[in-house]
């Protein structure tokens, strides 16, 4: 059943041509051995040429050398041609920080690439299944996503000059487990998959069956809207597409002009998806989904010519009616980050969020006392000078409640911020001053007295890493 369901999914998707070199990235595990298994069955049957790869990360000590011997011998006593690749996953986090899950995926990637290019394969198969979509669609909801991200991982899609295709999308995990055990095939188990520390397994282990309990058939209705997203994104492409042509120029690889006021005659919708169009055409990074926001501000901003820093090392300025997305600029881009913060907002940075709101309502909040949130007198303050960013050698505060002025670098240190996490830190300046660091301390600037008639609230929530 399992082996006749895969191979109508592959003929009604196109997904394999007869004769194709086929690279499968094996970890081991019940879903990639069932894929291996069951395209080897396939394989005389339309001429396909099957080859695999199996990464070490190195992560599970004695386990991950397990996994690799299994994917071995199970390539061997089927006359497979395999390939184990080794990754430091470690050593890059202690290099490069970030996420663990992250780093070790972004470097299984690239050893899937290069092995698809030793062996000259154009096609990578990997083995995400229906109820990987459906943690896939969830995730990305509780991240935030736009309406694409619904639309979950596609069976097939362009990775460079490589294909990635993903031929079990349509099928459960359930019969992956049917279908070993009828071929009476043992799999590796990680016993990380067990651990609720990462957000997906969470998902899978609490959220679904909890939905489950709600509606027994979740699951196909999460798929189902996925694939109805699918469709309606086709048609919102080819509108996208005519959108960038009509209102912005390529002046480089590295750089995109927008007519500011062509773009702004489209529907708020639309350009989202023009702006992502572009920032997709700048960096081969996934661009968080506060990065379009930011250029949507920056194009109606009150000020004529403003200018802020996206991650991808991307610069967006507006200069009057043009508004310029680009790479092509001498300073580090990379490195720094800058947004207007508009009143009243919410504003997505690259490590949290902001909100800022004006009232005439007064309020008790001690300053000292809170660290997510500062008030201030907003009459005090040119409003329209109101940016957030992070620091810059030489920065100093004027802090509440101490005379002077004093470094930020100093404070920082103070508060055991790692030099690596210091450029995270969000700094509120008003004229290019320092009024707030939050989590850190507030500045003396427009204290609110009795006299204040008008109060700005500036509301800091972190990102959570999962």
């Amino acid at each position: 059943m399992f082996l006749t369901k895969l191979e109508s999914l592959i003929q009604t998707q196109t997904l394999f041509d007869p004769g194709e070199k086929l690279l499968v990235g094996v970890s081991g595990g019940c879903d990639s051995i069932a894929l291996l298994e069951a395209l080897f069955e396939l394989s005389p049957k339309y001429g396909w040429r099957i080859f695999v790869v199996h990464v070490n990360h190195h992560l599970r000590g004695d386990a991950s050398d397990g996994d690799a011997r299994y994917v071995s011998e199970f390539c061997q006593q089927r006359q497979i041609s395999y390939q184990i690749k080794d990754v430091d996953v470690r050593a890059k986090k202690e290099t490069a920080g970030g996420n663990k899950q992250a780093i070790a995926r972004e470097l299984r990637y690239q050893a899937f690439r290069k092995a698809a290019e030793e062996w000259n394969i154009k096609k990578i198969v990997l083995a995400h299944h229906a109820d990987d979509q459906v943690e896939t669609i969830l995730m990305r909801i509780i991240r935030g996503t736009g309406p694409s991200g619904i639309a979950g991982m596609h069976a097939k899609r362009e990775w460079g000059n490589l294909q990635i295709v993903r031929p079990l999308l349509g099928i459960y995990r359930k019969e992956l487990e049917n279908y070993l055990s009828e071929k009476q095939i043992v799999p590796r188990e990680d016993a990380s998959n067990q651990s609720t520390d990462y957000t997906r397994n969470r998902l899978r282990l609490e959220l679904i069956p909890n939905l489950l309990s709600y509606n027994p058939q979740a699951k196909q209705a999460i798929l189902q809207l996925g694939s109805l997203i699918k469709e309606e994104e086709k048609v919102w492409e080819n509108w996208t597409i005519e959108g960038v042509n009509a209102c912005s120029q390529k002046i480089s690889e590295e750089e995109y002009q927008i007519d500011l006021p062509a773009f702004l005659s489209y529907p708020v919708a639309l350009q989202r998806r023009m702006v992502k169009l572009i920032l997709s055409c700048l960096t081969d990074e996934n661009l968080p989904y506060y990065s379009i926001e930011q250029v949507l501000q920056l194009g109606v901003h009150q000020s004529p010519s403003v200018w802020i820093f996206l991650p991808g090392g991307i610069k967006g300025v507006r200069s009057y009616e043009i508004l310029r997305l680009t790479k092509d600029y001498i300073n580090q881009g990379e490195d720094e980050w800058y947004y207007p913060l508009p009143i009243p907002s919410t504003t997505y940075l690259p490590y949290g969020v902001i909100e800022a709101t004006l009232s005439t309502t007064p309020t008790h909040l001690s300053f000292r006392e809170s660290h997510h949130k500062a008030v201030f007198d907003a009459d005090e303050l040119e409003l329209q000078q109101l940016a957030v960013r992070n620091r810059r050698a030489g920065d100093y505060i004027h802090p509440y409640g101490f005379k002077g002025r004093k470094r930020v670098k100093a404070l920082l240190m103070e508060h055991k911020i790692p030099q690596a996490e210091r450029g995270k830190v969000p700094m509120v300046v008003s004229s290019q001053e320092i009024i707030w660091i939050p989590g850190i301390r507030r500045s003396s600037i427009a204290p609110v007295t009795s006299k204040t008639t008008h109060y700005l609230t500036l509301h800091w929530m972190m990102e959570q890493n999962s």
